[in-house]
């Protein structure tokens, strides 16, 4: 049984090096941790960005989309996630700007974007804004005066009525 001894020591040595190891990791986790958020909006409001945008369920069957080309279609919906994600009065309007074409052509894997771009426009899903792009009905669905806005706002009142002024903590 001594035989073995050694070899119980090394183990219960390991085990308790993996302890601290594991609470240290847990520390550190627990000191980077967001404030906990009961909503994925509180979430997306304490990030300070939208964090969705609307879109038709029948988007890939959308006539302009399917016409356009799925290399399009993939563009055009980045170009809507970018305006969500980064929202001030120009993108509520739907107004990409042109900046924002080489970052989408890179997270879609465009090698020429201004083909696609072409195609967007001769389908009418985009349009030309002095340099910059507006996408078409983009306003109506996902802009300042959507149904989506009204709702969000609806949503955030509802929110404040349920919390408590000074601790921000539901009632």
């Amino acid at each position: 049984m001594t035989r073995y001894a050694p070899t119980e020591r090394f183990l219960r040595k390991d085990l308790h090096d993996l302890q601290v190891v594991l609470a240290t990791a847990n520390n550190n986790l627990s000191k980077h941790r967001e404030p906990s958020c009961t909503t994925e909006t509180d979430h997306a409001e304490m990030a300070g960005a939208q964090s969705w945008v609307r879109l038709d369920v029948a988007y890939f069957r959308n006539d302009k989309i399917r016409r356009a080309g799925i290399d399009a279609a993939l563009f055009h919906l980045a170009a809507i996630c970018y305006l969500g994600d980064h929202r001030n009065k120009r993108t509520e309007s739907g107004i990409l700007p042109v900046d924002a074409i080489e970052i989408l052509a890179a997270e879609t894997r465009t090698k020429n974007p201004q083909t696609v771009i072409d195609r967007l426009v001769k389908n009418e899903l985009w349009h030309d804004h002095g340099g910059d792009w507006l996408i078409h009905d983009y306003d109506t669905t996902n802009g300042d005066k959507s149904e989506a806005a009204v709702a969000r706002e609806r949503q955030r009142n509802n929110r404040n009525r349920n919390r408590d002024p000074h601790s921000g903590q539901f009632q």
